[in-house]
């Protein structure tokens, strides 16, 4: 079952922004450890790989900027 479990999120990568509280590790951080044991690849910047921007919907921070200049190839 885990590693079914490992696979639902497998080719995800993704990216937090507004969301992780600023000078917690982010790879410690409950959501972001929910995300990887679902199979999600987790970075802190915006990479050729992004392939997800989760962000605070009432924030517009530059990182979801950025990812809604790659014209729709990240969902934000």
């Amino acid at each position: 079952m885990q590693e079914m479990k490992s696979r639902v999120l497998g080719d995800t990568h993704i990216v937090f922004s507004g969301v992780v509280p600023l000078g917690v590790n982010i790879h410690t951080y409950d959501t972001v450890t929910w995300a990887k044991s679902f199979g999600a690849t987790v970075t802190e910047n915006i990479t050729k790989k992004t392939t997800h921007v989760i962000a605070s919907p009432e924030r517009r921070t530059a990182k979801v900027r950025q990812a809604a200049k790659k014209g729709g190839r990240i969902s934000i």
